[in-house]
């Protein structure tokens, strides 16, 4: 998990720094690594306004800071926050 989030966390942050596309062999994977995990996130219908708040999880995470929330508090809404935006989102 430690790696997917990790993985992510480089998407969502250097995406905007690179306007190239990748070049390299190890590039172009990583690069599909991000498509494939924006896919299995892509169902929660994130805006571009929370993407930073994704991003920065995802980083503090994968550098082993800690959460700057409670975890076993706000863990367990992930669930119900996806349930939510795929209600909207068949509505």
């Amino acid at each position: 998990m430690k790696t997917i989030a990790l993985c992510l966390a480089s998407a969502l942050v250097a995406a905007p720094l690179f306007a190239q596309a990748p070049q390299t062999d190890d590039q172009k994977t990583l690069y599909a690594l991000g498509v494939v995990l924006g896919q299995k996130i892509a169902t929660l219908g994130l805006a571009a306004s929370d993407v930073p708040y994704v991003s920065q999880g995802l980083s503090d995470a994968a550098q082993g800071k800690k959460p700057a929330v409670d975890m076993p508090t706000y863990g367990p809404k992930i669930e119900a926050l996806a349930q939510a935006r795929a209600a909207a989102a068949a509505a």
